[in-house]
């Protein structure tokens, strides 16, 4: 007995009915979703245009209630008015005193006339009998106003005689901060002290003070005689002018 192998027909391949059953059920499932779908977004649509728009009402109840029984400790005589005298009043306090009275304007004084002296004994006439003529009664005389003295001017000082040579003492009368300001605090002071200043001459001195800066002193000299520069020293600050004696 012999057997036959169709090997052309096995290797034949197979026709695709398996795939073709998938599409189609998917594709089915997705058209039963589909109504699904449209069906539910229907009744939603349809129900919320029909139902009424629900109204949100405040509560009418009281939001607090006071309790049946509070309880606590009850105060005494809490609506009487204590500082005031257990009655109630209605009169502002005082805290200030009453305005004052002004007082009437003072009257001016009366003014007071002054007599004339008697005449001297010679202008007056020749009398008869002169040891037996009474003498002349004494005018009254009229209280005069205190007299407050005056502060007595400053004696004038002794004109100082300048040295012979450039070397002396010096008074240091000022200190400015430019050579123009010394120039002109020079010139008022020799104009203001005369006295004292006319015979010298003025000398400027350049100061360094570092921090404080840079001054000019104004000095008024040269003087040989160390007691007359200390006198005239004196004598400017009595008239409230800065004086230091510079000593060579």
């Amino acid at each position: 007995m012999s057997f036959r192998v169709d090997l052309q027909s096995q290797d034949a391949p197979a026709p695709r009915r398996h795939g073709t059953l998938v599409v189609v059920l998917a594709l089915a499932a997705m058209g039963v979703s589909a109504a699904l779908a449209w069906a539910a977004w229907r009744a939603v649509s349809h129900h919320g245009t029909s139902a009424a728009v629900p109204i949100i009402h405040a509560d009418e109840r009281p939001v607090k209630v006071p309790p049946v029984n509070p309880g606590g400790m009850t105060v005494p005589d809490q609506n009487i008015y204590v500082l005031n005298g257990g009655r109630p009043d209605s009169r502002v306090e005082q805290l200030l005193p009453p305005p004052e009275t002004p007082l009437p304007r003072p009257a001016p004084p009366e003014p007071k006339v002054m007599e004339p002296a008697p005449a001297a004994a010679s202008e007056a006439p020749p009398q008869p009998d002169a040891a037996a003529a009474a003498p002349p009664a004494a005018p009254p005389v009229a209280s005069a106003a205190p007299v407050v003295a005056a502060a007595p001017a400053p004696a004038a000082a002794t004109p100082l005689q300048p040295a012979a040579s450039a070397s002396g003492f010096f008074l240091q009368l000022a200190a400015v901060r430019t050579p123009e300001a010394a120039e002109h605090e020079w010139a008022r002071l020799k104009r203001a002290q005369a006295d004292i200043l006319g015979t010298l001459e003025q000398r400027t001195v350049r100061a360094d003070l570092g921090n404080r800066g840079v001054y000019y002193r104004v000095e008024a000299g040269p003087l040989a005689d160390g007691a007359a520069a200390q006198r005239a020293c004196e004598d400017l600050r009595q008239r409230k002018i800065g004086c230091i004696l510079v000593r060579p």
